[in-house]
């Protein structure tokens, strides 16, 4: 994206369990004042008290951003099989479309 000055807007949804379980986090926050068409969100559903991101499950993030959309994006979903296999994107962009 940064090398080719990519003008579609890339959204990315980051979402663990513990904040331990994160890697590359400050790496994907230092791509976005880099590549200005990237969203960098990052998600953990059980934080210690200094976490300063969002918390909750990733799936709340995705259908609360998403809420307002008229058509459902482009989306490459990557997690658990258990995510995977549920549709969760379906069910994200079938509850908020």
């Amino acid at each position: 994206m940064q090398a080719e000055g990519h003008p579609r807007m890339a959204k990315l949804f980051f979402g663990v369990t513990h904040d331990h379980e994160l890697f590359y986090a400050d790496e994907l926050k230092k791509l976005e004042p880099l590549m200005p068409a990237l969203s960098v969100h990052i998600a953990v559903t059980e934080p210690v008290a200094s976490w300063q991101e969002s918390n909750g499950a990733v799936v709340d993030g995705l259908m609360k951003h998403f809420e307002n959309l008229k058509i459902a994006p482009d989306t490459d979903i990557c997690g658990s099989p258990g995510m995977a296999e549920n549709g969760i994107a379906d069910k994200i962009f079938k509850k908020t479309l």
